[in-house]
């Protein structure tokens, strides 16, 4: 999820003509502008989005001899992309959830029944839809496909301590890679640099690049306060702080008069502790050369076409 309207924030202008953190972004005139440098890559978002911009919720169930496949075709396309404009990219999944974000959890579990049981009695076959991707939980062999597929295309991937962004975060600040690329805004405030965030303009998809250093000094906040700022709107580990929103949480934070209950304190705490972990140094990053044949077993047993891919597997060999 990220911070809670966390681009919407307001940090100058008028309610006519706000200035926003999203206007604080640099659009990449091309993507190959990044070409020659490192991106560690959040990847549950896009494996998320891959599976739930499906058009029905019917290819969401499988059997002996159906499942889902969307996330392989996408992860593919977009891996084979970073390579052919010679960007390093690492693919980073979730470890295991740290203890302070086990209510948000819960609250997302009890969402996904809530929609489940409104489907089942439901008569709008639209609505219907809806509240069936809302019910759906990735399965566990989406995210094993995913990583074996990288694998196979010899692609670095690496499974984080907890927090994918995190630890993307982590490998940013250290200088190991350029950029994070992910369309949440945690990786900042847990202390990335850069992030870059992709949007769809007319019906493209496009990139911004966000720095860290340029989003403070326009906010006119400290690294603590950033952190405070975020947790007050609301975040993976803690509810907003009732009463704030986009417009006012600036003041507030700079101000230090927002009052904040203990999960909050918590949250805040960890924001800026959990990059100084152990675990972040002995996290392994899977890194194979690419495995022709077993790729094109892979892509075969799902079904898919290898006429149309052999262009693309080509270019993981160059």
């Amino acid at each position: 999820m990220g911070i809670h309207q966390f681009f919407k924030i307001r940090y100058g202008g008028d309610a006519k003509d706000p200035k926003i953190i999203k206007h604080l972004g640099d659009k990449l005139p091309k993507l190959d502008s990044l070409s020659g440098l490192a991106i560690a890559i959040d990847a549950y978002p896009i494996i998320h989005a891959a599976v739930r911009g499906m058009p029905q919720v019917d290819t969401l169930t499988h059997g002996e001899q159906e499942k889902i496949t969307s996330h392989i075709n996408v992860i593919f396309f977009n891996a084979v992309m970073f390579h052919k404009l010679g960007i390093k990219q690492l693919w980073v999944f979730d470890g295991g959830p740290p203890t302070i974000k086990i209510c948000e959890l819960k609250k997302r579990k009890d969402a996904r029944e809530k929609a489940k049981k409104e489907a089942a009695s439901c008569k709008d076959a639209e609505r219907v839809k809806k509240l069936e991707k809302r019910s759906y939980e990735l399965e566990s062999y989406i995210i094993d496909d995913v990583k074996k597929l990288l694998t196979l295309m010899g692609v670095e991937w690496a499974t984080a301590p907890e927090e994918a962004e995190a630890y993307c975060a982590y490998l940013n600040k250290k200088g190991r890679y350029d950029y994070v690329l992910s369309p949440d805004s945690d990786a900042l405030v847990f202390g990335a640099k850069n992030l870059i965030r992709p949007y769809k303009e007319d019906k493209k998809k496009v990139f911004y690049v966000y720095a860290r250093k340029t989003i403070l000094k326009k906010l006119k906040l400290d690294a603590v306060q950033f952190i405070e700022m975020s947790v007050c709107m609301g975040c993976d580990f803690a509810d907003k702080v009732p009463g704030i929103g986009p417009a006012t949480v600036i003041k507030k934070a700079a101000a230090g008069t927002i009052h904040f209950n203990q999960s909050q304190k918590d949250a805040i705490e960890y924001y800026k502790t959990a990059l100084k972990q152990d675990g972040y140094k002995k996290v392994k990053i899977i890194s194979k050369g690419i495995n022709e044949p077993k790729l094109r077993k892979f892509f075969k047993h799902n079904g898919f076409t290898l006429s149309r891919l052999e262009i693309h597997i080509d270019f993981l060999k160059e």
